[in-house]
């Protein structure tokens, strides 16, 4: 009869396993057939590199975190500078017609030469919103609604890997039954 592996060294042979440790090696360290260990794998349905895969998942959404409190934070900066250009817009409304000579040649009311200013600051304030939109990766409606779908498989992604970690199972009832 063969010899048989207590459950203490089974669990750390599975959890080392499931860091991204080679069968090989584990059945070197703890002295333990390749075979055997490697039938014991396939029967309990073990997977190599599973809490690397959880610990990724885990990076990946701090990461996302991260970047969406960067542009929300980018966005709310433009609110602010577009607002603020707004406002210059709506004084140019109540200015006189006064005149200053630029050249001898020309001369052009003080509300005509802001005019041309804010023009000026609202292209200038255009180009670098779309050089931050792709640096920083700001978003449109369109491609919000995108990425929320991709981060709805992902949840669904990370919902099945953690069961299956678990062995958690929902029935149909939506309840769950612990194996």
């Amino acid at each position: 009869m063969a010899k048989r592996i207590p459950k203490e060294i089974k669990s750390k042979i599975q959890q080392e396993y499931e860091l991204g440790i080679d069968l090989i090696e584990l059945a070197i360290k703890y002295k333990v057939n390749y075979g055997t260990l490697r039938h014991i794998a396939s029967k309990n349905e073990w997977q190599k590199n599973r809490v690397a895969d959880l610990a990724w998942l885990k990076e990946l959404e701090k990461l996302s975190d991260k970047l969406a409190k960067k542009r929300e934070s980018k966005k709310q900066e433009y609110k602010a500078i577009t607002q603020a250009l707004l406002n210059d817009l709506k004084t140019l409304e109540g200015l006189e017609d006064r005149e200053y000579i630029i050249d001898e040649d020309t001369s052009k009311s003080f509300a005509e030469s802001k005019a041309t200013a804010l023009k000026i600051r609202a292209s200038a304030i255009k180009e670098i919103y779309s050089i931050d939109k792709e640096l920083h990766n700001i978003l449109t409606t369109d491609e919000e609604v995108t990425l929320k779908t991709k981060a709805i498989k992902y949840l669904e992604l990370k919902e099945r890997i953690i069961n299956s970690v678990t062995n958690i199972e929902p029935n149909e009832d939506g309840d769950v039954i612990i194996d």
